[in-house]
């Protein structure tokens, strides 16, 4: 009987396992193949010696393969062959010996099971790409879950980050301030903040820590735990710096470290006491030449890489007008799409010819000019500018 002929073990991928077609659907298929039997043999039989459709078998025999099984298939194929020569007999294509009528069935046979073991494997293929795409598409499906949920977490550190960061510049008699931050990722490692003092000077610290994203921001916080942690140390650039180094050093992460610029600002002689950590040089914009300048030495070494005998102290005085500028290394470093870095070059030609401009009007010059850099590309590093101007005197009007 023709149900007989594929197992109930047997599944789509045959002795291999697979899915298993429904009984109703494997029965309909073999139904459609053994039509086609019958129709081929029919016409066979009825086009006599003239014409011989035996190699139409080929398309029940894959067809059983492909939609039921392998042993469908072979089964099939026995069947195919076996009917074929019977009726070759029948209608005297051979006249020889028996023989040609054995070899003439063993050849067919190993045609069609050739067929079935082609089509076998072309299903198995096509079966085990089929399941390979589900499983990517689940996977895809996995990792977005898991990306959205990182996302979350980095958000939610940045906006902890950002919290952290003074909410706007204080008010200092006789100066102007204006800030500009930007992380190159969702949470950053640049840090900066205002500490007055209580003689109405004003320190102003600038950081960037190496890397990006949350373990830099996790450094950042460490460090703003720091500085707020030792109040004393803010009259001195070089003693903020030191402590800071020392507190970093003993619990900064593996493989980071802190650049850092202190400032002490002096409204009423008009000095600006700093020191470097690693850090880029402040620039000064004197209102007499409107030149821009870089001002001190890169004399100390990154915070948090082990114990420093100390940071040097260096001065600058600022005239009415004067602006002293303050940045990480992501305003330097942007680059063109071609590569080119903007530099500090590129910082003091945009600062060149700035000086009646405003604390605001500086830094907007900065920005545009770092735009201007990018052309459209996306800068690499997080970038914080601090723009301090000392104001000119208002003029009296005449009696």
């Amino acid at each position: 009987m023709v149900p007989s002929l594929v197992s109930p073990g047997s599944g789509a991928l045959g002795a291999g396992g697979g899915d298993h077609p429904e009984p109703s659907r494997r029965a309909r298929d073999l139904a459609i193949a053994y039509a086609a039997i019958a129709a081929v043999w029919f016409v066979d039989f009825a086009s006599g010696i003239a014409f011989d459709v035996s190699l139409s078998y080929v398309f029940p025999v894959a067809f059983t393969t492909w939609r039921v099984s392998r042993r469908a298939g072979a089964a099939t194929a026995v069947v195919s062959a076996v009917i074929d020569t019977l009726l070759d007999v029948h209608l005297g294509r051979y006249l020889a010996a028996p023989s040609p009528i054995l070899w003439n069935l063993a050849v067919q046979f190993g045609l069609l099971m050739a067929g079935v073991w082609f089509v076998d494997r072309l299903r198995a293929t096509t079966r085990s790409e089929a399941g390979l795409l589900v499983r990517l598409g689940d996977a895809h499906r996995r990792l977005e879950l898991t990306y959205g949920a990182l996302e979350l977490e980095v958000e939610g550190v940045a906006a902890i980050q950002r919290s952290l960061l003074p909410p706007a510049a204080p008010s200092l008699p006789g100066y102007e301030l204006a800030v500009h931050y930007a992380s190159s990722a969702r949470a950053g490692g640049d840090y900066y903040d205002f500490l007055p003092l209580p003689d109405g000077r004003l320190a102003l610290l600038v950081a960037d820590v190496s890397g990006h994203g949350p373990p830099a921001a996790v450094i950042m916080a460490m460090a703003r735990v720091l500085v707020h942690g030792d109040r004393a140390t803010h009259a001195s650039p070089e003693r903020l710096l030191f402590a800071l180094n020392e507190g970093l050093a003993e619990n900064i992460l593996l493989g980071h470290f802190v650049t850092a610029c202190a400032i002490v600002l002096d409204p009423a002689t008009g000095g600006a006491d700093f020191a470097l950590a690693g850090h880029p040089s402040p620039v000064v914009v004197r209102a007499r030449t409107e030149l821009a300048s870089e001002v001190g030495e890169h004399d100390g070494p990154p915070l948090g890489l082990g114990p420093v005998a100390g940071y040097r102290r260096q001065s600058v005085a600022l005239e009415p007008g004067d602006a002293l500028v303050v940045y990480t290394d992501g305003l330097t470093e942007a680059r063109s799409p071609a590569g080119e870095m903007l530099e500090e070059a590129g910082v003091l030609s945009a600062l060149t010819g700035g000086a009646e401009l405003p604390a605001s009007g500086l830094l907007g010059r900065l920005l545009d000019r770092m735009c201007e850099q990018l052309d459209g590309a996306r800068n690499d590093d997080d970038v914080t500018i601090v723009v301090v101007r000392r104001t000119r005197p208002p003029i009296a009007s005449p009696a």
